[in-house]
């Protein structure tokens, strides 16, 4: 045949422009090719060729960033052909609506792998999976659809029409990260019509508390009290991954956040069009706190990039009334948030990032763990900032413990510790933390330089990195660990 002479390098260069005329979509206009005749079917097959297919996977979705986090190996040749398959599957269901209403059945394993997918290409986004996701999949109206729709297959506005919490399921978090990932709080219009559904399962989510946590692992536990089983398994370059997104309660509270001070900066969303491109790993710590926080032996570097708090953030923290809040945590419906007034204070604070440091050959040891109202310091530690970098004391002993500014020294960082001030309307104050290892999980304890206004306590975590915001839910300090106590949320950005 007149096949058989021309040259493999021609049949796979013809191929390929073929499969990447588009970069949005599967390779449909390849198909007819390879049905041209079976010598070329043979010789550009999948299972003959994947390397083949690899170029077009490459060509297609992001793939620098998999392979520093997985290594050349896991993301072979093989792996991104039979990936390439796959994930176009999946994107062909979300972009045909089936899985987002609840009286379209499908197989929950299907909607999960479908949120999976999804969450994991966006921990991998360099642009062209975000690309393909809104362009091609259209997820952003599907996620809408799947959460905020009375039909929606989440089931979470018939949970609260009903009367009724939206459950804490897996299923729920990695929508709502999903729904961050791709919000445009400008599409959202002005007029209360367009904001007041999403306002009310936002405002729910994100300032229920007692219901909705902050994270995977206790908040009041420095460590692991035992190992973490994931939450679900996904398909992933051919192997399977054990998942478990961080809870819903943070991309609730940044999307809350986002909507209500849109005119603002704070939170920046994902999808802003004002920011610069991605930077290299900006989900980074996410992927960390996903796939290896609980599960295995992480350093804090896995989930926290390491000097990213040291600067100048501007952002502020809200409230509710305090004898709505106090009925909520009593047994109230969900109505009782909705219908309260959210105050809002503006704050600026200036944070310095402290790291312990371990030589290579040199056992060092860092501070002791002390109470998580506290931030996890120690009792009456006494910090003081040199030339050198910060002197912690601990009165339990004689020799103080030197933590130096990011990059001062080399070697590994076992802990961090964070001090700072800042001001707002309610006057200035004083802030000093420590960053959990496990899961890159901030405490911040913020003291007002007039006793009058108390001592709180802020928890939260750094999302994104470049353009990341530091966001979570501050609380009083004299309830027990052990109870609920009155909680609002903040957001803090980076000086611009």
């Amino acid at each position: 045949m007149a096949f058989d002479s021309i040259p493999q390098e021609i049949l796979e260069h013809v191929g390929f422009y073929l499969a990447t005329e588009q970069l949005c979509g599967p390779p449909s206009a390849l198909v007819p090719f390879l049905l041209t005749s079976r010598q070329i079917y043979n010789r550009l097959s999948p299972l003959e060729n994947p390397h083949f297919y690899a170029l077009i996977f490459a060509h297609k979705f992001d793939v620098k960033t998999a392979k520093r986090r997985l290594g050349d190996v896991r993301v072979s040749s093989v792996a991104m052909a039979e990936e390439l398959k796959r994930r176009f599957t999946v994107l062909r269901r979300i972009r045909s609506k089936k899985d987002c209403f609840a009286d379209q059945s499908s197989p929950d394993n299907c909607t999960d792998d479908i949120l999976a997918t999804a969450y994991l290409m966006m921990l991998e986004n360099e642009g062209k999976n975000k690309q393909q996701l809104l362009a091609y999949a259209d997820i952003g109206q599907w996620i809408k659809d799947y959460l905020l729709h009375d039909k929606g297959a989440s089931l979470t506005r018939q949970q609260l029409l009903n009367g009724g919490y939206p459950l804490p399921t897996t299923r729920a978090a990695l929508a709502m990260w999903l729904f961050w990932f791709f919000m445009r709080p400008d599409q959202y219009g002005n007029k209360m019509s367009g904001l007041e559904i999403p306002l009310t399962v936002l405002k729910t989510l994100a300032f229920s508390a007692h219901l909705y946590d902050l994270t995977n692992i206790p908040w009041f536990e420095y460590s692991p009290s035992q190992p973490r089983q994931p939450a679900t398994v996904v398909t992933w370059y051919s192997q399977p991954m054990p998942l478990t997104p961080p809870p819903m309660a943070v991309p609730a509270i940044l999307s809350f956040l986002a909507l209500v001070n849109k005119r603002k900066t704070v939170p920046i969303t994902p999808s802003d069009p004002t920011i610069p491109q991605i930077s290299v790993d900006e989900w980074g710590a996410e992927w960390g706190r996903a796939v290896l926080s609980g599960v295995q032996h992480n350093q804090v570097a896995d989930c926290f990039n390491l000097g990213s708090i040291d600067g100048v953030w501007e952002g502020f923290f809200t409230y509710t009334e305090f004898t709505a809040y106090a009925a909520m945590l009593g047994g109230a419906s969900p109505q009782q948030i909705q219908n309260s007034i959210i105050g809002r204070h503006q704050q600026t604070w200036k944070l310095r990032e402290w790291h312990r440091v371990r030589d290579d050959g040199i056992d060092v040891e860092a501070l002791d763990i002390g109470d998580p109202l506290r931030s996890f310091l120690p009792e009456n530690l006494r910090i003081t900032e040199t030339p050198e970098g910060l002197m912690a004391r601990d009165p339990q002993s004689t020799v103080p413990v030197l933590y130096r500014k990011p990059g001062a020294k080399r070697g590994k960082v076992i802990d961090v510790i964070i001090t700072g001030e800042g001001h707002s309307a309610w006057g200035q104050f004083t802030l000093t933390g420590r960053v959990r290892p496990c899961d890159g999980f901030i405490s911040l304890s913020k003291d007002y330089v007039d006793d009058d206004r108390g001592k709180w306590l802020y928890r939260g975590y750094l999302v994104g990195n470049a353009n990341g915001n530091f966001v979570g839910r501050w609380r009083d300090t004299l309830s027990s660990v052990f109870h609920h106590g009155y909680e609002g949320c903040f957001a803090m950005g980076r000086r611009r």
